[in-house]
Formats: structure tokens, sequence, C-alpha cells
């Protein structure tokens, strides 16, 4: 079913492309399907022609800083977020369907830093996130696992932890807080990690 959908939405591109070959959002939509069926090279070959449309369209930024990442050049793919979140930031505006996808690809880049231990740089992206949506228990948490796991500030650590079972009391998120609140106390050491991971997706 997914390969039809696939189908079906490189189909459509391809029509618009072809009576508007210069539409950058086509074009970048038509990088992101083949980036969802793992086609690289394609992939690549849209996003660069997106940019040289419109080089202030952000979101083949964010693409081709995943792209970096996964080619183990992670430096190169935080040049690109940052372009991405510079460019992102004047479109929202209010806009409500633009902030939750935003905000989505604000934790997918969060969780590739983390994959770097890049502790600083997320927690000024969760601080960013928690501007847009003040009630996003996900970044709490990993702002959490940025001040226990990166700087042992066990405190802060516990403060951002509770805001998670403030606003999510009945979730698994709020079960996975409670459990770091039982590990902190059990291990003063933040040496000793257990599984205290980002969450990305929950």
């Amino acid at each position: 079913m997914a390969k039809e959908r696939f189908h079906e939405a490189e189909t459509l591109c391809k029509k618009m492309l072809k009576t508007h070959p210069d539409d950058v959002v086509f074009m970048a939509q038509m990088g992101g399907i083949y980036w969802a069926q793992e086609k690289k090279f394609p992939a690549i070959t849209c996003f660069r022609k997106a940019l040289k449309i419109d080089p202030d369209y952000p979101v083949p930024y964010f693409f081709l800083g995943k792209i970096y990442f996964k080619e183990n050049k992670p430096e190169k793919g935080k040049e690109q977020f940052k372009l991405f979140e510079g460019g992102m930031e004047p479109l929202l505006d209010k806009d409500e369907k633009m902030i939750d996808y935003y905000v989505s690809r604000l934790h997918e880049i969060c969780y590739l830093y983390s994959t770097r231990k890049w502790y600083k740089e997320i927690k000024v992206i969760c601080r960013k996130i928690i501007r847009l949506r003040s009630n996003d228990a996900k970044a709490y948490y990993n702002l959490a696992v940025c001040y226990y796991v990166g700087s042992n500030n066990r405190s802060r650590a516990y403060n951002e932890l509770m805001k998670v079972k403030e606003l999510e009391p009945d979730s698994r998120m709020s079960d996975k807080a409670d459990f770091y609140i039982d590990y902190m106390r059990r291990n003063p050491d933040s040496r000793i990690l257990g599984d205290f991971t980002f969450l990305y997706e929950d």
C-alpha cells in the first residue's frame, strides 16, 4: 500500500513539474518522495534544483542536513539545519500548521544532534520548541536528558521531568519521567546512564 501511495505522489509531482518546472514546492516534494523511498541521489538532485529555483525556500536545507548526517558529515549537516531554521522562522507568523511542521522537524534535528552529544545545541532548540509550543512534553523531557547526561545537573533535570508529568500525567512519557526521577535518586553519578535517552517519536 505504501508503494502505491509513493507511486501516486511521484506521478502527481512529475505531472505538475512538467507544466511548472520552476515550482520550488513541487520540486522539494519530489525530493522528499525519493528520500522516503531511500532513493538518495535522485532526492539530492531534486533538493539542489529546488534551491537553485529559490535559495530562500527552507525545506531542502532540512533534508540535505539529514543526508550529511547519514554520510557522517555532521558539521555540514549542522550548517544546512541552520539555514533551514533561518528560513523557517519568518514563515511561521501564527500559522499553526507551519508551526507544527517546524516543531516536528526541530525534534528530528535534536535527535540527530543527540547522536553527536551536542547538548548545548539541543538545549537551544528545545527552548525554541517550548517558545512555539509551551505544552511540548517531549521538549521538556529531552531538556532533562541534556541537563542530566550533558552537565550532571540533577536538579534542572528533575524540574524538566516534573513538567513532563504535569503536562502528560497519564502517558507513556510520564511513566518514563517517573522511571528516571527514581533512577536519578538511586544513581547520583550521571556517568551511570542506564537507558536515559532522547525521545524522537513517542
